[in-house]
């Protein structure tokens, strides 16, 4: 299914060949600093990132003044002149901004490279790299033969680790005979589609080199350090190197190690604001380095491994999966391993916490129409709540430029949350195709996150300080945004379903996405839900539930699938990368009509069966796709789901694709895939009384076990309701099984 990949036990998975290309390598990362070490014998070479490092180009444009011109672009729909109504807000765009195209948001880009060139190694044999998703570190060992025949060979070991807590990535050189080595930082070359380009730097991301970069090099180490051109912040890459023999040479912006049988290279990535003594800021950085440094190099690396361990090892330990489909598991914990690994101040953005060029797909950004719901989305089952942290301080930094959007488009109260986001959470990218400005379930869809993360902690504090708080903001939004239309209902006007266009027409405005409902109606049924189990909000509560009541119906279309718009004026196409309608399905069964649920049972049936129709093959539509299936109890369909992500979308290092091929490093799914697995393995959710307060949790057991998940174990998972479960099942029957609560509450509990 997956190709040349050598599995063994204790999660230590390797390969016998350097990475040709970036996506390849050995991924590391403390969620802050990302490594991506190539394991080349001679040159090796180990790019830097860091989960700040959004390229300074341009400016973030306010969003265009649409607020008063809502009433205009409303009355163009209800006359079906989506077109005309989407030209509003571009001709907006285009006064505003004087261009045609789109704005992006700013680029992630890499820091870059730290080379370590051996010397005497040009032959070579016995080559293995590897990487150990447990403890976070990765290896590369390779022998060289004697010079003569009869002569020993030396085993050259390079070990590697971003350690958590120590914002550092360590490399452990390690030979049986005395190796020379020497070592550069430099910039990484400019990469479009694989292959190196002639080309000046980032001139794909600004018209213009933006970074002035200078080199430094010292007995105690090495400088890489880069201003923003026409700005006075920046950033820096740093080494420093420890060795217990050998000696060490000046070879002008190269240091020089030689005759050394150890030595311990430390690297950190130091941001640089406008407002600091950059020397007094790189002198603390380097003596906080040397004091680790100035241990000989096994204790250091003892040190920061011990440290490690407490950090990251202890949240991969969480849980366990084991299946008889070797490739499933592997999938299963390497999912887990680069999301633990990318999730720091910040969650994962597409490409988690690495990249390799400039020319960054999608800007590399934190695409919120889906991606990074997905890259989060095996958190809470995993049990990593310091994950799902980074996901509410992302959130939370963003609020005011919310705020702003919410405001200037729709003259609104509350939050408005954009399609796309970097280092800005301002909405300003759009065209006349896609008019994702016309997009308002974002912050509905992160209100879920927050609400679920009450469930299954039970923090009753987070919900009252950090949960409730973001969900009425979600909910003001509504409040002023929806307008009635003649049967008394609300009407979502202007709609758009991610990233679908209605069959016949040649841009995606729209009127009723039935996500835009869906989400709504969530988010309202979590709110009362919530209060009235912590008796709060109560007048909020009865004027959420008439609120509730005016939602618009589902519609199914005359094939009997839940129709993706709840308009009969937009008519469906279901050759589309998305899953967006099944929205009321992706985290567990509603509270709807059984021929609702039937309906959409039906519309994910159609899309499998045109799929070879599809525009673009976009693989986290198919684990939306999968966790509707899943919790329709359909095993079939969520089996065929990831099979085809199997088969499709992993690279030689189970590192995850964003289309077929593997093509387009991307994060979202190595969230998603775990969450699938485990969404078939058991499903919780709260059990409420006529009220909606919550009085207990309904447990399902195997509910959608797919054929390659027949039989197995799984230790750890967590369920809503502050609960842990354990099991053990076999040839589709449970064989034993224990929930245990963790949270200090007692719930009735359904199994």
């Amino acid at each position: 299914m997956l190709r040349q990949m050598i599995v063994q036990e204790g999660g230590r998975y390797r390969l016998p060949y350097p990475a040709a290309a970036w996506e390849e390598g050995l991924l590391l990362g403390n969620g802050t600093l990302g490594a991506v070490a190539f394991g080349a014998v001679r040159d090796e070479r180990i790019l830097f990132t860091h989960e700040r490092l959004f390229a300074p180009v341009g400016e973030n444009p306010q969003p265009i003044p649409m607020a008063g011109r809502l009433e205009k672009i409303r009355g163009l729909i209800a006359e079906g002149k989506c077109t005309e109504a989407a030209q509003i807000a571009f001709d907006l765009f285009r006064q505003k901004e004087g261009k045609e195209e789109k704005i992006w948001t700013r680029p992630f880009f890499p820091a870059g490279e730290l080379h370590i060139f051996t010397e005497g190694c040009s032959v070579y044999e016995d080559y293995e790299r590897s990487l150990d998703f447990a403890k976070g570190e990765a290896s590369v060992e390779f022998s060289v033969p004697g010079e003569q025949r009869e002569a020993p060979r030396t085993r050259c070991v390079r070990r590697y680790m971003t350690a958590r807590g120590a914002d550092v990535c360590a490399i452990l050189l390690t030979a049986d005979m005395p190796v020379s080595y020497e070592i550069a930082l430099i910039q990484t070359p400019y990469v479009k589609n694989g292959m190196h380009v002639n080309r000046p730097l980032f001139a794909a991301a600004g018209g213009e080199n933006f970074l002035q970069v200078r080199t430094e090099a010292s007995k105690g180490g090495l400088r890489y350090l880069c201003h923003y051109r026409g700005r006075k912040d920046g950033y820096a890459l740093l080494a420093r190197v420890s060795q217990a023999d050998g000696a060490r040479k000046l070879l002008r912006e190269r240091l020089r190690i030689s005759e050394c049988r150890e030595a311990l290279i430390l690297v950190s990535v130091v941001l640089l604001t406008e407002e600091d003594n950059w020397e007094e800021t790189l002198r603390r950085e380097e003596e906080r380095l040397d004091s680790l440094t100035a241990l000989k190099p096994e204790e250091a690396w003892d040190r920061l491994r011990r440290l490690q361990e407490q950090l990251h090892k202890s949240r991969y330990d969480r849980i366990s999966l084991t299946l008889p489909d070797k490739h499933l598991e592997t999938m299963f914990h390497a999912g887990r391993y680069e999301i633990l690994s990318s999730c720091g101040e910040f969650p994962p953005n597409l490409q988690g916490v690495w990249t390799g060029t400039y020319d960054t797909p999608w800007s590399s950004d934190y695409t919120q129409n889906g991606n990074l719901q997905t890259a989060i989305l095996g958190l809470l089952p995993c049990g990593d709540f310091e994950g799902m942290e980074s996901y509410f301080r992302y959130q939370e930094a963003m609020l005011e430029d919310y705020r702003t959007n919410s405001r200037i488009l729709y003259g609104c109260r509350g939050i408005h949350i954009p399609s796309r986001t970097s280092d800005c959470g301002l909405d300003f990218h759009f065209d006349m195709t896609w008019p994702m400005v016309f997009w308002t379930a974002g912050a509905g869809w992160a209100a879920h996150f927050y609400y679920d993360y009450w469930l299954y902690t039970c923090d009753d504090a987070f919900f009252m300080s950090r949960a409730l708080p973001f969900m009425k903001e979600a909910a003001l939004f509504y409040e002023d945004f929806l307008t009635e239309d003649e049967n008394g209902y609300w009407r979502f006007s202007p709609s758009y379903s991610p990233e679908n266009t209605p069959l016949g027409r040649d841009n995606a405005a729209c009127a009723n996405a039935a996500m835009d409902l869906a989400v709504a109606k969530e988010l309202f049924r979590n709110l009362i839900t919530g209060c009235r189990t912590l008796d709060c909000e109560e007048a909020s509560v009865k004027r959420w539930e008439a609120f509730l009541k005016k939602m618009p119906p589902y519609l199914i279309n005359e094939e009997g699938a839940l129709k993706e718009w709840a308009d009969p004026a937009f008519a469906d196409r279901y050759d589309h990368r998305h899953s967006s309608h099944l929205y009321m399905l992706y985290y567990g069964l509603p509270d709807e009509p059984e021929e609702v649920l039937a309906a959409a049972r039906r519309a994910y049936e159609l899309k499998m069966e045109r799929k070879k129709e599809e525009k673009g093959t976009m693989a986290f539509g198919l684990v939306q796709a999968g966790m509707a299936a899943a919790h329709l109890g359909d095993g079939e369909m969520a089996g065929m789901m990831l099979a085809s992500m199997a088969e499709n979308n992993y690279y030689r290092t189970y590192a995850s694709s964003h289309d077929y091929g593997p093509s387009i490093f991307n994060a979202d799914i190595s969230g998603g895939v775990p969450a699938l697995m485990l969404e078939c393995l058991a499903q919780c959710m709260p059990v409420t009384d006529e009220t909606r307060r919550i009085t207990g949790y309904e447990v399902r057991l195997l509910p959608a076990l797919p054929a390659s998940m027949q039989s197995g174990r799984v230790q750890g998972m967590r369920l809503r309701g502050g609960l842990s479960l354990d099991m053990e099942w076999e040839n589709g029957k449970v064989k034993d099984w224990k929930i245990i609560s963790l949270c200090g509450k007692t719930y009735f509990v359904k199994t």
